[in-house]
């Protein structure tokens, strides 16, 4: 919601393309009403411009919604999610290219990939993902995913799908096991970057890994990487998150405690 308020604020500016976004998660959303407050910290004429963005939700649900801006009291708010997203212009950006390839994200293989379903999702995601990473009998597997993921009905893929796609994933940790996990768990994020590389060009369908290098004291960063069909880098990210007993995910949860 927020990248789609940001998006139609420059709709008829320079700066038509995402390049990074920052989002810290304060409070689980809930279906209702929200406003989406935009305060631009370095506006620009036609360089990047870097903006502050607040998703809030009333206190009350039921609530009439606000149909004019001196109908909103921010009091009455809470605030969700903070975002600092840097907007600009990919078709003017020129210059140096370079790949340190040791280091640089790869596309995984689409050959290595079968079809598979996200639970929930499955009617409207198609989902292709390569399976050697889960675990297999006893042994756990390691905790990475590597993926090809589309919307079913062929939409093409935008700025604002791309980071759905970023963080629509099914968790790396899972292949881990509850052994290794201590139990059943979720995973929620604190915090999520994307950097944006370049624009969705005749895009249907992303390749994207992801891949989680450290857990230390039950908080960890994931690792991804979205891709074309082609090969061509779309897009870079890294969570920061927590493992947390599954039950704090269920209605009867008291509070959370993030």
């Amino acid at each position: 919601m927020s990248l789609g308020a940001v998006l139609d604020h420059f709709a008829n500016r320079p700066q038509q393309h995402v390049i990074a976004l920052n989002t810290f998660f304060f409070k689980p959303t809930k279906g209702g009403a929200f406003v989406v407050e935009i305060r631009e910290l370095k506006p620009s004429k036609f360089g990047y411009c870097v903006l502050e963005v607040t998703f809030q939700q009333p206190k009350d649900l039921t609530a009439p919604v606000p149909t004019h801006v001196n109908e909103y009291n921010p009091s009455e708010y809470v605030k969700k999610t903070h975002t600092i997203v840097t907007m600009g212009n990919m078709d003017k950006e020129k210059g140096t290219n370079y790949i340190h390839t040791p280091l640089a994200a790869k596309p995984p293989s689409l050959d290595a990939m079968e079809p598979n379903q996200a639970d929930f999702m499955s009617e409207f995601i198609d989902l292709y993902q390569d399976m050697s990473t889960l675990p297999k009998g006893d042994k756990p597997g390691i905790p990475e995913v590597r993926h090809c993921v589309g919307f079913s009905d062929g939409r093409p893929i935008d700025f604002k799908s791309l980071a759905f796609w970023a963080d629509m994933f099914i968790h790396p940790n899972y292949s881990l096991g509850e052994k290794i996990l201590g139990g059943p768990r979720w995973c929620p994020t604190m915090q999520l970057e994307i950097q944006f590389k370049s624009v969705p060009k005749n895009v249907n369908k992303v390749l994207a890994s992801f891949a989680v290098p450290h857990i230390i004291n039950n908080r960890f960063d994931l690792d991804g990487a979205l891709f074309d069909l082609q090969g061509n880098l779309l897009a870079i990210t890294r969570h920061q998150c927590l493992l947390v007993p599954w039950e704090r995910n269920s209605p009867s949860a008291a509070k959370n405690k993030l």
